[in-house]
């Protein structure tokens, strides 16, 4: 996520020497590395004067030495800026079209979900699930409410098997699950006295799969003061 070059010399002299390192790579191509991964104009100035998006871009050129199969990348975008990211895709995807494989690993679920082809979710250590992104986020349902009594309504829910998990954002609550028909919920709440103001579904997205999968297990309430999530949630075992 980290790595350090030599802080007295360029880009172009970190790669050369990193070539020499790994061994039978030739430093010829060095030039369109650095154009692919946008550090031409800083090739010669010292890596201690680059920013942290720099350092990223360094590192995925270190990364393209030699041409691998298999190229592996921590973190990839990180310190980059808008226009630096979208760059990034078009990289990885044209790697991809080349017939190389990237694993990469990264906390930006929005980016991993708009370049990958498939994802696993590591949770404490441990895979949590895994598979072809569209199949995940296909399988996943998700739902946001406004109701007459937030509170009220997460105990319900944490009663209805088919609802996974339930969170409060921004003063709606988003509910994963799959309903076993179309007014199913209105009408678990309504006999409850709870009254849907608005319900809308939206897309799934990896990171309300991340949060499907590594919520608490009981009914957990969590407040902006803790951090937690700044308001309250559920989570059911499955």
């Amino acid at each position: 996520e980290m790595p350090t070059f030599y802080p007295y010399m360029g880009a172009r002299d970190n790669l050369k020497i990193l070539a020499r390192l790994v061994g039978g790579v030739s430093t010829a191509g060095i030039g369109s590395l650095l154009d692919l991964v946008g550090l031409c104009q800083a090739a010669d100035r010292p890596y201690r004067t680059y920013s942290l998006g720099m350092n990223s871009r360094l590192s995925t050129a270190g990364a393209l030495l030699g041409e691998p199969e298999l190229v592996i990348l921590d973190e990839p975008t990180n310190g980059l800026d808008p226009a630096g990211i979208v760059q990034f895709r078009s990289l990885v995807r044209g790697l991809a079209d080349e017939g190389r494989a990237v694993l990469l690993s990264s906390h930006q679920l929005n980016e991993v979900q708009q370049v990958c082809d498939r994802v696993a979710i590591v949770h404490a250590g441990e895979v949590v699930t895994e598979g072809l992104v569209g199949s995940l986020l296909q399988a996943q349902r998700v739902m946001k409410i406004t109701v007459s009594d937030v509170e009220r309504a997460l105990e319900i829910l944490a009663d209805l098997t088919w609802v996974r998990t339930a969170r409060v954002e921004h003063g709606a609550i988003v509910i994963t699950g799959e309903a076993p028909g179309p007014f199913a919920l209105g009408e678990a709440l309504a006999r409850c006295g709870v009254w849907i103001g608005r319900a809308q579904r939206i897309e799934g997205s990896l990171e309300h799969l991340f949060m499907d999968l590594t919520q608490p297990s009981d009914t957990e309430e969590f407040s902006a003061s803790n951090g937690a999530a700044g308001g309250s949630a559920i989570g059911r075992e499955r």
